[in-house]
């Protein structure tokens, strides 16, 4: 099955990434660096193909990491004479796009209360105006971020001879250059070695790996509900926890065949990101600003963590048959090429409402193997597809682009991410489609 599904990713890797490309660098400078890009590709999905022939939980995991530094270091050591022209584009791209939009009115509302100054000639009022259409397309250069999370505007092109006005051109200046003066001591700060930057992403693929990888097999031990602490918390059921740091709660609302648990020390939602978080901030020196980081924090996914669980709670409900009840059905109904046809939509719908390809698989994995029962079908190929279908799912993902809105600062709505990417995404199917209709084509002959 995981080989099947990387097959069929690694084909999709050869259109997907340049779309992607192409919205954020000018195809004049993709078509220059167009062999760059597929040796960038290559280096992810071609590693992940190779893995995916012995191992079918390592292969996405170890690919996108050893990609990663092998595309790092081929881009780092060869010349490549465009490589600042985009990143200015894509500074541009995100910046004009997404971030300018994003804080236009807190932006209008802060500046207006600046830009206010006591005058009795309306043409000193209309120099004082903001010009938006300029700020739309140089929002990145307009603003600054001060520690207290407030965005302050810098105008050092601003020209008055009216003397109060002067005055706050003068004020403006001074902060813009001591705010300049703090970005250029802060970046020296944080210029460290590569070494540091790959460093947290490393330690959390070499703790996958390692709670993941075959020949250690730690795997039951991460997993081990006994010995355990048991507290009955009343009719809400048997609270426990064990020594491998499983939690479960048993007899829910005293239902002996109602339970749910959670292996903290193997599902990647605490460890290892937790722990590679703690020691980065010690390993980069940002331990006095702790306070700082937890307030932003809680600032940025107080909003969104409503919608995350509803999400959850709806696929919580689809897991616990709801789907297999609306599916099964109308098995038959589809036929085989029709069954073809929805399967990865099926991946797709699971991975769209959790935000997880494994729990969309769990959703709709056993539905795939009742429906490959009743038509005659193969079911490896049918549930190579939903994987494929189910990965496909994260680039509509509400869960992922929530949470990445809240990483990144932005409030932008779900629906424009999702303008752009359901594009790749429904080339993503299309080569799910062809890909189902050879190898089912190949099985029956």
């Amino acid at each position: 099955i995981g080989f099947w599904a990387q097959v069929i990713s690694f084909t999709a890797a050869h259109v997907v990434p340049v779309m992607a490309a192409m919205h954020l660098v000018p195809i004049s400078i993709l078509q220059k660096q167009i062999v760059t890009l597929y040796i960038c590709i290559y280096a992810c999905s071609g590693i992940a193909l190779a893995i995916a022939t012995f191992s079918y939980e390592l292969p996405t995991l170890l690919g996108g990491g050893i990609g990663l530094v092998l595309a790092s270091f081929y881009v780092k050591t060869t010349n490549t004479p465009d490589l600042d022209e985009i990143k200015d584009s894509v500074r541009r791209s995100i910046g004009s796009s997404s971030r300018s939009k994003i804080r236009r009115s807190d932006f209008l509302s802060e500046t207006s209360t600046r830009e206010e100054a006591p005058s009795n000639h309306q043409g000193e009022n209309k120099r004082s105006e903001v010009n938006t259409e300029s700020f739309e397309e140089k929002a990145p250069d307009y603003f600054t971020e001060s520690e207290d999370n407030e965005v302050e505007f810098i105008d050092l092109e601003t020209r008055t001879t009216n003397n109060d006005a002067s005055e706050n051109i003068s004020s403006t200046r001074k902060s813009a250059s001591s705010s300049l003066r703090k970005d250029n001591s802060s970046s020296s700060r944080q210029k460290q070695p590569t070494w540091k930057y790959l460093f947290p992403l490393g330690m959390v693929v070499f703790y996958l790996t390692l709670t993941r990888f075959p020949i250690i097999d730690i795997k039951d031990e991460l997993k081990s509900q006994h010995p355990r602490l048991e507290f009955r918390l009343g009719s809400f059921g048997e609270f426990w926890i064990s020594s491998a740091l499983v939690v479960g709660l048993s007899e829910i609302f005293r239902d002996p065949t109602k339970s749910t648990t959670f292996e903290i020390a193997y599902v990647p939602g605490v460890l290892p990101f937790v722990v590679v978080a703690t020691f980065s901030m010690y390993l980069f020196d940002m331990t006095n600003q702790i306070p700082t980081l937890l307030k932003k924090t809680w600032h940025r996914t107080s909003a969104v963590i409503i919608p995350i669980c509803s999400a959850l709670v709806l696929a919580a409900i689809m897991r616990a048959g709801v789907a297999a009840a609306i599916a099964n059905p109308i098995i038959t109904s589809f036929g085989k090429i029709g069954w073809i046809i929805v399967t990865p939509l099926f991946g797709v719908l699971g991975s769209f409402f959790s935000g997880s390809t494994t729990v969309s698989n769990l959703t709709f994995g056993g539905v795939q193997v009742i429906a490959a029962d009743r038509l005659g079908l193969n079911k490896l190929h049918l549930l190579a597809l939903q994987s494929v279908g189910a990965t496909i799912g994260n680039c509509v993902c509400l869960q992922n682009i929530i949470s990445a809105k809240v990483v990144v600062g932005l409030d932008t709505l779900e629906s424009e991410f999702i303008k752009v990417t359901w594009k790749p995404a429904a080339i993503f199917v299309a080569f799910a489609w062809a890909w189902g209709f050879i190898l089912f084509a190949t099985a029956s002959s």
